[in-house]
C-alpha cells in the first residue's frame, strides 16, 4: 500500500463498459466492432524528472492499424487547469466547462505519438510516449502544482482537431453517432456529463504525496501512541482499585 501511494501521486478510476454513451452509436465499420477499445478506466499523474507524467489505461487495446504504441482505435488526453483564462470549449473533445476551471493545456496521446498543445495559442510540441504494462504513458515537462484535470477519450482521426473523429447526428461507415450537439469525447471521468451538457473536473478519491504520506504515517503512529497510553493508564487504575489495603 505505501509502495503504491508513493508510486502515484494522483489516481483516477472509471467503470468499465460505460461506452458508448447514452445515444452514441459507434461508426458502421467492421473495426469499431471491437468492445472496450475506447474505454478509458484509468488516469494517474506522476512526478518524473521535475515535470508531470501522465498514464492511461484502457480496457481494451486492439491495434487493427499496428500503431507503434500499441492501440490505434482511440485518442487520448488530459485537459490541465493550471491557472486563470483558459478555454471554456475543449478543443477536439468539445465538451463545455466551466470559466472558473477552463483549463489552458492539453496533452494528447494516440497510437504514433503524444504532444502538449497551449490552448490559448494553439501551439503544440511533442512528448515522449510510450507503454508500461498496461499504461500508455506521456512525459511532461509542466511542472508540478495543484492543478485541475479533464481526462477523458475519443475515436481517433488523424485528419480531425487534436485527432478526436467527430460525432454527427446518424453517424456513418466512419462517422460516431450522436445526438445534435454532442461532444466528441467518448468516456470522461464525470457520470452526469452527457446529461448536463458539461464536464466537471475529475475527482481522486485521495490525493498521495510523499510529504503528506509522510504526516498521515506521522499521525497514525501519534494516536496510536496516546490510544495505548489511554489503555495502560485505566488498566494500572483498575489494578489499583483492586488492591488490598496495607
Amino acid at each position: 500500500m505505501i509502495a503504491l501511494a508513493l508510486a502515484a501521486a494522483l489516481l483516477f478510476t472509471d467503470p468499465a463498459g460505460d461506452v458508448p454513451p447514452p445515444g452514441y452509436a459507434w461508426p458502421k465499420a467492421s473495426v469499431y466492432q471491437a468492445v472496450g477499445f475506447a474505454d478509458l478506466v484509468a488516469f494517474r499523474v506522476v512526478e518524473r524528472s521535475g515535470g508531470l507524467a501522465f498514464g492511461f489505461r484502457l480496457d481494451r487495446t486492439p491495434n487493427p492499424g499496428r500503431a507503434p504504441l500499441g492501440f490505434s482505435l482511440a485518442v487520448l488526453a488530459v485537459y490541465l487547469d493550471t491557472g486563470p483564462g483558459g478555454v471554456e470549449v475543449l478543443p477536439g473533445a468539445g465538451f463545455r466547462v466551466s470559466k472558473e476551471a477552463a483549463p489552458e493545456w492539453a496533452a494528447v496521446v494516440s497510437g504514433w505519438g503524444a504532444r502538449l498543445y497551449d490552448l490559448k495559442t494553439g501551439q503544440a510540441e511533442t512528448l515522449a510516449a510510450r507503454r508500461e504494462g498496461d499504461w500508455i504513458v506521456v512525459e511532461t515537462s509542466v511542472p508540478p502544482g495543484r492543478y485541475r484535470y479533464y481526462p477523458l477519450s475519443g475515436l481517433y482521426d488523424p485528419f480531425a482537431p487534436l485527432g478526436f473523429r467527430r460525432s454527427r447526428v446518424g453517424g456513418g461507415i466512419w462517422a460516431l453517432g450522436a445526438p445534435p450537439g454532442s461532444p466528441n469525447a467518448v468516456d470522461v471521468f464525470d457520470p452526469g456529463a452527457y446529461a448536463r451538457g458539461y464536464l466537471e473536473p475529475a475527482r481522486p478519491p485521495r490525493t498521495f504525496t510523499p510529504r503528506g504520506l509522510a504526516v498521515a504515517l506521522l499521525a497514525l503512529l501519534s494516536a496510536t501512541l496516546v490510544a495505548w497510553g489511554g489503555v495502560d493508564a485505566v488498566r494500572r487504575y483498575r489494578e489499583t482499585r483492586r488492591a488490598p489495603p496495607a
